[in-house]
């Protein structure tokens, strides 16, 4: 289909709703399901004579101009520049730079139509999500624009997105049964012992002036193993395997045990000693490994570490 799509009702003999008709007219053609194209309609994606239409009851009659658009960026909304890692089909993974939002708002930006996106300038936020709807309109049509999970604005790393609805259900399946493995690369402060181990510790959110997580045995259940890779003085540098993928959790599982992640200013211990200066969060989302849920083959899809991260190990004369 190429957008905006443009359909001359003919006259027909008995009334159509607007998504009835819109299945009829285009839906076993461009493979849209009628639940997909009530979606675009409260999106606002469709005019009917020129006039954005959100009922999908209305009654086509005959003789109306229909027009199915995409939402895409306007010109003040800015979209990065990413490194694609993986593509397939299904599915598509980019490395996200540290201090880049994966989506703007928290998730308000998935529940508005088109209109309210733009009144609310939501997309005037560089983010993942601006460059999904560069690279991919038709994403607005997938639940949360395929995103299935998120990492913090200040981590970097691998992000997997979906780009069918089947896709996209398929790896919400993967991630809460668990079965996508998920590797960071951390360095956090002080000698972490014992050298590998799991922290259990259930989490929940506290609204004061900002989101902060924190332990609660009334939170949800999440699980962080860990492997120390090299021990310094003042600093471990590990690997981290969440098994759960609550909010900030490598974050706040770390500090819980007294061992901040370095450049974390959320997080951090005021009286630790020997802090000094980090320019970023030293978490990198490092591996995604699962198996294709249509190819039955597994996927093992690695960030390389990026500039800003090395130049923190030369920075503090440790050994990447």
């Amino acid at each position: 289909m190429v957008f905006p799509y443009t359909i001359k009702a003919q006259t027909i003999d008995k009334p159509l709703r607007l998504d009835v008709f819109l299945a009829s007219a285009i839906g076993q053609k461009e493979n849209l399901s009628r639940s997909v194209i009530q979606q675009m309609i409260a999106k606002g994606l469709v005019c009917v004579n020129d006039k954005t239409q959100r009922n999908v009851s209305l009654k086509i009659k005959g003789g109306e101009t229909i027009t199915v658009e995409e939402l895409t960026l306007g010109k003040n909304e800015l979209a990065p520049t990413l490194t694609v890692l993986y593509e397939d089909q299904d599915f598509v993974a980019i490395h996200k730079p540290a201090n880049l939002l994966t989506h703007p708002t928290s998730s308000l930006a998935f529940t508005l139509d088109k209109d309210m996106m733009r009144n609310l300038a939501i997309l005037r936020t560089p983010s993942v999500l601006n460059w999904i709807l560069k690279c991919y309109p038709r994403s607005s049509l997938i639940p949360r624009f395929g995103i299935v999970h998120r990492l913090d604005s200040a981590t970097s790393g691998v992000l997997l997105i979906a780009k069918t609805k089947s896709a996209y259900n398929s790896a919400i399946r993967l991630f809460s049964t668990r079965k996508i493995r998920k590797t960071y690369r951390v360095l956090a402060w002080g000698k972490v012992s014992p050298k590998e181990g799991v922290i259990a510790q259930p989490l929940a959110k506290r609204y004061k002036a900002k989101v902060k997580i924190v332990l609660s045995p009334t939170g949800k259940t999440a699980e962080t193993a860990y492997k120390v890779l090299s021990s310094y003085d003042w600093v471990s540098d590990l690997e981290a395997y969440p098994k759960t993928g609550r909010t900030h959790q490598i974050r706040v599982h770390l500090a819980s045990l007294g061992h901040p992640i370095c450049g974390d200013p959320i997080y951090r211990i005021s009286s630790l000693k020997n802090v000094q200066r980090f320019d970023r969060l030293m978490l990198h989302a490092r591996k995604l490994e699962f198996i294709h849920p249509k190819t039955g083959k597994k996927v093992e899809i690695t960030a390389p570490f990026p500039q800003d991260f090395i130049e923190e190990y030369k920075k503090h004369q440790l050994n990447f």
